[in-house]
Parts: C-alpha cells; sequence; structure tokens
C-alpha cells in the first residue's frame, strides 16, 4: 500500500470497507467494475475498525464531459463518514488529489453531483469548482475545475480570486505583497504534519493538520497584510528555513478572545484557552489557505547569501519586491 503525496494511503478499498459510508443503488457493481480495471483510491483509515472515515476513488481521462481535451481527473466517489464531521477530513482529500493532480499535470478535475448533494457542491465551490448549468442524463451536475489558465486571468482577476479559481497550487507575485512568517517547530508539525519526516506513530490527527484552509496567530504590529498576500512559512529553531506558502484569505486584530476563536474555527494549533492567554496583547489572527510544502527548505544561509534577509526572523517580515525572482524559482511556482 503506497502513500499519497499528501500522507494518505493509496490502494484500492475492499467493498467492506467502503459500504459503511457509501449506499448508493448499484453500488456493488460498480465497485466490482472499479476493482476489475484497477482503479486507485485514496483513503482515510478508521483505526480499529474494519471501515473508513474517507475515500476518493480516481480515474484518469483524456477531456471533460463539455468535450474540452485535456488530461482529465475525475473523482468517481468522494465522500466521508458522517460520524466525523467537523474534523476537516474532506480538506485532507481535497489536499491529497490536488498535490496527485499537480505532480501529474493534470488539466482539469471533476466529479458529478446530485442537487441534493448541495453541501458536498457548496463545499467544492469554496475551492474553486465550479458547476455545469446543465444536468447529464441521470440528473446529476458536473463540478469541475481548471488547472490551466490564460494569461489574461492573471490581470483580471484579484490576487485572492485568481488562487481561489486556479489553486490551490497557483498564486500571484504582482501587486500583492509577500511576508515571511516564522512558526516554531512545535505548532509546525501540528499545523503541517505532512512535512514531517516521519509522522508519529501514535500521532493523533488535528483538524487544523488536515485542512487547507488554516489560521496563524501572532502579537506582530504589521498592518499591511491583505487578502490575496503571499505568505512563506519559515520554521525557526530546528530547520531554520522556508517550509511553505499559503495565500492570505484575511486577518483580523484584536484582545477580544471570542472574536478571534469564531474567526479562526478549528483553523488554528491554538484551543480556547490558549487564545485567552494570547489576547492578554492585541492578537493579530491571519487566516490563509495552504499552497504547498517545499520538498526542500530553502534555507537561512541561503536567505542571507541572496539578500533577502539579514538575520533569522523573530515576527513577520515583509520582503521586497525586488527580491522575489530568486524566491518564486525556489518556489517554482
Amino acid at each position: 500500500m503506497g502513500k499519497s503525496p499528501g500522507g494518505l494511503p493509496h490502494r484500492r478499498p475492499g467493498r467492506s470497507e467502503v459500504t459503511t459510508i457509501l449506499t448508493q443503488g448499484g453500488f456493488d457493481e460498480w465497485l466490482k467494475h472499479c476493482k476489475r480495471t484497477h482503479r486507485e483510491a485514496y483513503v482515510i483509515p478508521n483505526e480499529g475498525m474494519a471501515c473508513l472515515t474517507g475515500v476518493c476513488i480516481i480515474k484518469s481521462e483524456e477531456s471533460m464531459p463539455s468535450g474540452d481535451r485535456g488530461r482529465t481527473l475525475k473523482l468517481c466517489t468522494f465522500k466521508i463518514s458522517d460520524l466525523e464531521s467537523g474534523k476537516r477530513f474532506g480538506e485532507l482529500l481535497f489536499k491529497t488529489v490536488f498535490d496527485y493532480a499537480d505532480n501529474n499535470n493534470y488539466d482539469f478535475i471533476y466529479f458529478t453531483a446530485f442537487p441534493k448533494q448541495d453541501e458536498l457542491i457548496a463545499f467544492s465551490e469554496s475551492f474553486g469548482f465550479q458547476v455545469s448549468e446543465k444536468q447529464n442524463d441521470r440528473g446529476e451536475y458536473i463540478v469541475y475545475k481548471n488547472l490551466s489558465y490564460p494569461l489574461n486571468d492573471t490581470e483580471n482577476l484579484s490576487p485572492l480570486e485568481f488562487h481561489i479559481k486556479y489553486g490551490p497550487r497557483r498564486v500571484l507575485f504582482k501587486d500583492n505583497n509577500t511576508f515571511l512568517v516564522p512558526i516554531k517547530p512545535i505548532y509546525h508539525q501540528v499545523l503541517f504534519p505532512e512535512l514531517e519526516p516521519q509522522i508519529p506513530l501514535f500521532h493523533e490527527a488535528r483538524p487544523c493538520g488536515n485542512s487547507i484552509k488554516k489560521a496563524y496567530l501572532c502579537h506582530s504590529s504589521i498592518k499591511q497584510i491583505n487578502p490575496g498576500d503571499n505568505i512563506l512559512i519559515y520554521r525557526s529553531e530546528d530547520k531554520s528555513g522556508i517550509t511553505a506558502i499559503g495565500a492570505v484569505e484575511d486577518a483580523l486584530r484584536t484582545t477580544n478572545p471570542d472574536e478571534i476563536a469564531r474567526h479562526v474555527g478549528s483553523r488554528t494549533v491554538y484551543s480556547f484557552d490558549s487564545i485567552v492567554d494570547f489576547c492578554r496583547k492585541p492578537t493579530l489572527a491571519i487566516r490563509f489557505r495552504y499552497v504547498k510544502g517545499l520538498n526542500t527548505p530553502i534555507r537561512l544561509n541561503e536567505l542571507k547569501q541572496k539578500g533577502i534577509i539579514k538575520s533569522a526572523p523573530q515576527s513577520i517580515l515583509k520582503l521586497r519586491k525586488e527580491k522575489l525572482e530568486w524566491i518564486k524559482t525556489k518556489l517554482n511556482m
């Protein structure tokens, strides 16, 4: 059993596992067909039980149902157990699918959904999926996402709109700003568990670690962070380097812990009690979307040699735009 770039098992699920979360008519015959044709799947195991928390069965196609040609990834099944609501497992599956599509140069991703699956449709729309105007012969909508983009959209869309529509692996480096954001290892490993060299045996997944939509809290007094800005995650102390990139959704500054807690929800590593302690000083809460992690961190020595920074960042640091071309090359963006 292999693992995906995001760390999820990648295999062919058995009937006893999948039927605990899928009960559509004709499912047995369809699953037999998937097994005969060796369909691959990403699964979220339910430890200690003969069932799955989540499953996404995938299929590679040569074109979209609309006729648009290009490498197309169909999500034949995308399902999270109703018993696991609120743990952001849907985002974990999406994160893994997006990694796979990006690594294999897909042009489109799509799935079909009945109108009654309005929660799934709304969830996917928040990640840039679009919904066809017409239904197919089975009464389903085509829910699709373009991964390649026309150059004029880099001008016509705001940086955040562009990121949502074509991301999460796409960001702009234009009129928006880019910030270096330091995170201590203890919080980094919870917020970005897939970037750990080895996940502990008794690792307990946290919603913020599963998610694409995350949050960062600090006491920085910086006031220039806007939607669509880029943040470069700098893991301090042990790694001393940039390990990931994110796209800012919005930011809130307050001393009110209730406001902060409502703003960040389950996106953060912090408990409510920790947020209360944090808010003894004015607190900046940045909501951002995870873009991708780096296979090799951009180390402090490199950043200093290229004149990006002079020393290890102690707080959020705005980077000079004339220094970003080298950063973009290192990020492979």
